[in-house]
Parts: C-alpha cells; sequence; structure tokens
C-alpha cells in the first residue's frame, strides 16, 4: 500500500467507498459464477468472497499496524 492508501492514511470515508466497492465486486463475481454453474449457489460463493476479502482484511490490518503476530495469525487463517 502507498502512502496515500485509505487504510493506512486513515481516510475513513475513502476507506470506506472502496471497501464497498471491493465487495460490490465480489457480488459481481459471485453473480458470474452462479449463473455459469447452477450448482455453485450465489449465497455459497458469495460466503466465500466475503471471508477470503476479510481474511484480506485482517492481514492487511496487521500489517500495517507492524503486528507480526496478527499478521501471522492471519495468513495462517488464509
Amino acid at each position: 500500500m502507498n502512502e496515500n492508501s485509505p487504510a493506512k492514511g486513515g481516510n475513513a470515508p475513502d476507506f470506506e467507498k472502496y471497501n464497498k466497492e471491493w465487495y460490490r465486486n465480489a457480488d459481481d463475481i459471485a453473480a458470474f459464477l452462479s449463473k455459469a454453474n447452477p450448482n455453485w449457489p450465489m449465497k455459497t460463493l458469495q460466503d466465500l468472497l466475503y471471508g477470503h476479502l476479510q481474511l484480506l482484511t485482517n492481514n492487511v490490518s496487521a500489517r500495517l499496524k507492524k503486528d507480526w503476530d496478527a499478521d501471522i495469525a492471519a495468513f495462517d487463517q488464509g
């Protein structure tokens, strides 16, 4: 992340904006995949993608805080 990153710089409005876009993108991917294969329910795919985004958020947050134990734990969860 660069110095102007909303997560690193503490710009909450930008962070919220981009976080919502991140989850909207996950919704778009889940919708596409569930239409491509009816054996993959939209809700199941959303849950998987949201879980992935949460793991990434935990990992990045720990790194930004230089909390290396939490960083390792977040990586292990993934």
